[in-house]
């Protein structure tokens, strides 16, 4: 009997303390969730302010003097940098970076100036070296280069090259009875 008492007790001290994890481990849980409750609240409470105050930023009429400026400057830029190749659009942002202008006044100065010319003109010599490179096309042979390779022992075996032979053979052919 001793025994069972034993063993009984045994089994309840454990049942006690997975009873009372079991509660730390609610109570932690009730913790955490409440504090990511409130921070929902308070993310909610700032999204609608943000809302509302984008509302009435609309409705007092979204452009406002620096927002126009700001277009008129971008509007130069695009037009001062239509007539520079795209490839020195980097050079003259960094230029107008570098010097705290606007990019239509970095256009317009004579070190850029300077630049786009010469960058310009290699664009153009080296246009002008690569125009004659190209690699021309096959010639196809005359009647006289064809029977005159054959003379020479340059015969192919290909079907093409056996019927121009033939062709020119008999060219050679027609021409000498013209002759006669």
């Amino acid at each position: 009997m001793d025994i069972d008492t034993q063993n009984n007790g045994g089994e309840l001290d454990a049942e006690n303390t997975n009873n009372n994890l079991d509660e730390n481990q609610d109570n932690d849980l009730e913790k955490k969730n409440k504090q990511l409750f409130e921070r929902a609240k308070k993310a909610e409470a700032e999204a609608k302010e943000l809302k509302v105050k984008l509302a009435e930023t609309s409705k007092k009429g979204g452009d406002t003097p620096k927002n126009e400026s700001f277009k008129k400057e971008t509007v130069k830029n695009n037009l001062a940098l239509k007539d520079v190749h795209e490839e020195d659009w980097d050079e003259i942002i960094e230029f107008s970076e570098r010097k705290n202008i606007p990019i239509y006044e970095a256009v317009k100065s004579p070190y850029m100036k300077s630049f786009l010319k010469t960058r310009d003109e290699e664009r153009k010599s080296a246009q002008a070296a690569n125009t004659g490179g190209g690699r021309r096309g096959a010639t196809t042979p005359t009647h006289d280069q064809v029977l005159k390779d054959f003379a020479d022992g340059k015969v192919s075996e290909d079907d093409k090259d056996i019927a121009k032979l033939v062709e020119a053979r008999f060219e050679a052919r027609k021409a000498e009875a013209k002759r006669a």
